[in-house]
């Protein structure tokens, strides 16, 4: 593993950043869609990009986790892993958590990009997300986990089915969608304990992500669309 190319970051707060699968992001302005900037890597990109203040981070299919001045699109730096990085970067008092297809979840420093601590599982991981002030981990071992801030593991809970889409975190739960189950966990944030099933009524085929809509929970089925309220 490893970090490169320092630099300075400024606020940016109209632009868009898309990006695609060889390898290239571009930034454009909101305003008049002009190109801001653009920044070509050696691998593809298949992950969720993530703007949080000053950089925008996203994930290589090398293993890299990269950090862009969201600005510039000048590199500030890298972290290299052993596994694809296919999952958003979750932010938290000047540190990132991402995780990788090696079976770890890392900790950096935002501004450095050094490394903090990292833990494993039991497979590569698909997901991190804050839940408050603690992270929750999916994993393609079928299991879900929850850390402190600082790398202690809470809990974690075992699912029927992998994980590979992000859960939807509210202040007392989390809605998972397991894959090849027929329906969505609903888990308390606090113990793990299952707490509600939401029935697709068909096998969960899609590794979309739920979403939440003011009191409605929207789930993607490979047949339409499923509206649950909160």
């Amino acid at each position: 593993a490893g970090r490169s190319h320092h630099g300075r970051t400024r606020r940016v707060t109209s632009e868009t950043v898309p990006f695609n699968n060889d390898g290239k992001v571009s930034a454009f302005d909101t305003g008049n869609g002009e190109l801001r900037w653009s920044y070509s890597h050696s691998a593809a990109f298949n992950s969720q990009l993530v703007a949080s203040g000053a950089r925008v981070y996203l994930g290589s299919e090398d293993g890299s986790l990269l950090a862009l001045d969201a600005n510039t699109g000048k590199l500030l730096w890298h972290y290299r892993t052993k596994g694809a990085v296919r999952g958003a970067v979750a932010n938290g008092n000047d540190i990132v958590y991402f995780g990788s297809g090696d079976g770890y979840v890392y900790a950096l420093n935002a501004a450095s990009g050094e490394l903090i601590w990292r833990k494993r599982t039991g497979a590569g991981v698909e997901a991190v997300v804050r839940a408050g002030e603690e992270l929750l981990v999916a994993s393609l071992d079928n299991f879900v986990y929850k850390y402190s801030l600082n790398g202690t593991r809470l809990w974690k809970r075992r699912l029927p089915g992998r994980i590979s889409s992000k859960p939807l975190v509210t202040k007392r739960a989390a809605l998972l969608m397991p894959f090849s189950g027929s329906a969505g966990v609903v888990l308390e944030l606090r113990d793990g304990r299952q707490i509600n099933l939401l029935p697709t009524g068909e096998e969960i085929a899609t590794s979309s992500a739920p979403v939440a809509v003011g009191d409605v929970v929207l789930l993607t089925t490979e047949h339409g669309l499923l509206a649950f309220a909160q």
